[in-house]
This record gives structure tokens, C-alpha cells and sequence, in this order.
């Protein structure tokens, strides 16, 4: 009973059905009329009138936001339908997923906490960035279409999760098509936007200066009851070279390595040297056998330091666009993968160089982290919300356009009838994206 009371699932809980019990009180009670809370569900939302000054500031320069809220409503169009394609062409692989790899629901949710891939710190301080650029995008073509921002705030659920900009709602209704559509295109593209530039410093600036402290196949793992734990081998460990059979190999490139252990046999002895902590150190390992194999057996898993942080490249090959998109996709699949953020041991095998050497290694791995998942969700919360599905920003973007579109190859057409198309276009798309993203649930299941 104990273990289960300290449990972490049970505690997450707990503590979020404390916080939904607190606030349905909160609002039974009305406790918060006439202070600057106000609750919306089992949200806190605190409302303030400062800031408004600061975005009427940023608004100033009105014809470079009327370029870039342009600029945003073709960006959002192209990511929306791509996104969309995307969706349903994974949709059509859902039937060859086991079933023990199946998305568990929280896994959908971008939730630091609930979602076991997102860290709770970094996914946490990245959500509020990515919600705070996401609203001050709004607030900025708000203002740029001269209509009034009624508060901003910040939006609670038991610690700060984000931050909103609450437009006029009459204003917004009766606001022309353009200028709202550069409204709502606004926040997911300056999403995708800060989402490149955090890749670009990720990439060059930390993941650039890190070097290899030594060349060798460095460590990742080590198998129970086999030469290499009972020899204390460690993650972490890099190894430089081996002796066996009087000749010293140097692991100087990727294949040297298991090219020389496929040479080995059973009972035989390997002399390696090691590098970890900054020192060299000397083993002796008699290598065993398994299932009765011809090779000896060490009992490790390592990768090749040379070209182990390539994973977090995400290169761009002009001649091959399925280099390109593979590369891609392992970049942005990182937390997936296990590989985001950047831990031990593989902090043990590269160190920060140049300008960036004078950074204590314990923080620049810290920031190199950061950077990488204000970059992830920035660009899971761009995506999200291009898609073109009311209440998401794309939804409202794609029904403007939509109506648009019609008004202009039909001009004969009535409005009711125009406005009935647009809303019904709209609740099926809807409607198709969520059974989209509930089916990758239910799919491989039911096949």
C-alpha cells in the first residue's frame, strides 16, 4: 500500500485532482469577483492591464507587422496542410505499429509531467516561452489592426503553463477577414520562427563547440554477468585502443571496433585502454560466450565518439531528399528516442571547446538542453495550432480563407448560404483531425 501512496503516477493525481477540487470551490464559493483572478475550467487565469504599453510599443513599426501578419497567414496555409498530410499519411501506417509500441493518451498531450518524453523543468520553462511568444504575437496584430486588448495574464494550473492576450471580442468578430487572419497566423508562425533560431544555436553554437575528450567507441551500457560488469567497465567509459593477440588496435573510425571483437573467440584476453574522468586507465577482460556463438563477448554497448553527435545534426543533403527527411526526422524524434534531453553518459564523452569552454560543463549542458526544447516545443505548439481546426489558430485562418475563396469565385452566391459552407467545411475538418489523432490510439489496437 505504501509503494503505491508514494508512487509517482499517484501523486500526479492526487495533486491535480487537489488542485480541481480547490478550484471548483474557488468558484462555488466565488470567492475571486473583484480581484485580478478569474478561473476558466480547472484553469487560474490572473489578469492584469500592464504590459499593454509594452506591445503598443512593438507595434509601432505597423507596415513591417502588416508584412510579416501576410507573411504568417502563407506560412500557417503551407505548415497547416502539410501537418494535415502528414497526419494522414501516418494514419495509413497505424495498422503495422505492435501493439506494445502504441502511444499510450498521455503521450498525445504536450503536458510537462504527464507526458513521460517531456522533462518537467525544461518542458515546463520552454511551454511558458513558447505560450508567451505565441500571445505576444496576437497581442502585437491586435493592435496593428487598432482594435483593443481587453487584459493579459498569465494561465495556471497548479504552477504557470502559460500566458494569454485577450483581444475585444466584439472587435474581433466584426474585424475584417485580412487583418484577422494575420491575428491568428500570427502566434503558430512566430512558434515555428523562434523554433528555428533555438535550432540553429542548439545545433551550432553547443552541440558545434562540443568535442570528443577522447576518440573511441564510448559506453553506453553495460550487460549484468558478463566480462565487462564483472571487470567494472562503466558508462562513460571511452575506449582509445585494444591489445589482443600482441597487436594494439587504435578505435580511430566507426567500424574498428566491432570489426576487431568479430575476431575474437571465447576464453580469450583483451588488454583495453580506457578513458574516463579525464584519466587513462588500463583493463584486462577474458571474454566469455553466448548462445553458443564462435565470438567472444564483452558485454557492452557502446557508440563511436568520432561521429556519435551527428544524431543531433539535422543535415540538409541537396542530392538525397530522404537523407534529408530521415535526418530530420531523428532530430526532431530526439525525446522519443531517449536521446533529449542530453545526459549522462553521453556528457561523459564530449566536452564544450572555443568561447564556449569558459561555460562550466555542468551548465553548458544545461543550456544546450534548453535551447533544444524551446526548439521542440515551439515547433510542436506552431504545428498543433496551424492545423485547420476551430478553436486552433489555423482553424480560424483556414475559415476566413475559406470564405474568401468562395466569396470570390461565386459572387452570386448568398452569404447565408457561403456562411453555412464555411461552417460546416470547418466541423468536418475538425472533426477528421480528431479522429486523425484519436486513431493512432485506437487503430493499432483494433488490427
Amino acid at each position: 500500500m505504501s509503494s503505491i501512496l508514494l508512487h509517482p503516477l499517484f501523486i500526479f493525481v492526487l495533486v491535480i485532482s487537489i488542485w480541481i477540487i480547490i478550484m471548483y470551490i474557488l468558484y462555488k464559493k466565488k470567492v475571486l469577483e473583484g480581484t485580478p483572478f478569474a478561473l476558466s475550467g480547472p484553469f487560474l487565469l490572473w489578469k492584469t492591464e500592464r504590459g499593454k504599453e509594452f506591445i503598443d510599443k512593438l507595434s509601432k513599426p505597423k507596415r513591417f507587422w502588416k508584412v510579416y501578419g501576410d507573411f504568417s497567414i502563407v506560412v500557417t496555409f503551407v505548415v497547416m496542410f502539410t501537418f494535415l498530410f502528414l497526419l494522414m499519411w501516418v494514419a495509413t501506417l497505424v495498422m503495422n505499429i505492435p501493439e506494445s509500441r502504441v502511444p499510450r493518451p498521455e503521450m498525445i498531450l504536450g503536458i510537462p509531467g504527464l507526458n513521460p518524453i517531456i522533462p518537467i523543468w525544461y518542458g515546463i520553462m520552454a511551454l511558458i516561452i513558447a505560450m508567451v511568444v505565441h500571445e505576444f504575437a496576437h497581442g502585437i496584430l491586435t493592435r496593428v489592426a487598432k482594435s483593443r486588448i481587453e487584459s493579459l495574464g498569465v494561465v495556471f494550473f497548479i504552477l504557470p503553463i502559460g500566458a494569454f492576450v485577450e483581444p475585444n471580442e466584439d472587435e474581433l468578430t466584426t474585424m475584417k477577414k485580412r487583418k484577422r487572419s494575420r491575428l491568428f497566423a500570427a502566434g503558430p508562425t512566430t512558434n515555428i520562427i523562434v523554433a528555428l533560431i533555438c535550432s540553429l544555436i542548439f545545433t551550432q553554437v553547443f552541440i558545434g563547440s562540443a568535442e570528443p575528450k577522447a576518440i573511441g567507441n564510448g559506453i553506453i551500457g553495460v550487460i549484468a554477468d558478463t566480462p565487462a560488469a564483472n571487470a567494472s567497465l562503466e558508462p562513460g567509459m571511452i575506449i582509445t585502443s585494444i591489445e589482443y593477440n600482441g597487436t594494439v588496435t587504435d578505435i580511430d573510425n566507426s567500424t574498428a571496433f566491432s570489426l576487431l571483437m568479430s575476431g575474437t573467440r571465447p576464453n580469450e584476453t583483451i588488454n583495453m585502454t580506457l578513458f574516463y574522468n579525464g584519466q587513462i586507465t588500463r583493463k584486462e577482460v577474458i571474454l566469455t560466450s553466448r548462445d553458443n556463438k564462435t565470438q567472444g563477448l564483452l558485454g557492452v554497448y557502446t557508440i563511436y565518439t568520432g561521429t556519435g553527435k551527428q544524431i543531433y545534426y539535422p543535415t540538409i543533403r541537396l542530392d538525397s531528399l530522404d537523407s534529408t527527411l530521415y535526418s530530420l526526422l531523428v532530430y526532431v524524434t530526439l525525446p522519443i528516442r531517449g536521446l533529449s534531453p542530453i545526459e549522462k553518459p553521453y556528457t561523459d564523452f564530449y566536452g564544450p571547446t572555443g568561447a564556449m569552454a569558459a561555460i562550466p560543463e555542468s551548465a553548458f549542458w544545461v543550456l544546450a538542453n534548453t535551447f533544444y526544447w524551446v526548439f521542440w516545443i515551439n515547433l510542436m505548439l506552431g504545428l498543433t495550432n496551424a492545423l485547420p481546426a476551430v478553436p486552433l489558430d489555423g482553424g480560424y485562418v483556414f475559415r476566413d480563407g475559406l470564405d474568401t475563396f468562395l466569396s470570390r469565385i461565386r459572387k452570386d452566391m448568398k452569404p447565408e448560404r457561403r456562411e453555412a459552407i464555411v461552417r460546416n467545411v470547418s466541423y468536418f475538418l475538425a472533426f477528421f483531425i480528431l479522429a486523425l489523432i484519436l486513431w493512432q490510439l485506437i487503430g493499432p489496437r483494433v488490427f
